[in-house]
């Protein structure tokens, strides 16, 4: 089964996403805990589709 990761930059954006989720009744997706460690952040040195795949896997 395949995996689809939706990354938000912020607890507001998390918020948005979880209402989101419950207005439109979706109980199938699973909403994992954020990024709270400085150390779990990522830099990408600039935006580009490229960066980021190579750094999810």
């Amino acid at each position: 089964m395949s995996k689809n990761i939706l990354i938000v930059e912020s607890e507001n954006d998390q918020y948005f996403i979880e209402s989101l989720k419950a207005y439109l009744n979706i109980y199938d997706v699973e909403i994992d805990t954020p990024i709270c460690s400085i150390d779990d952040y990522e830099c990408l040195n600039g935006l580009s589709k490229a960066k980021l795949e190579q750094k999810l896997q």
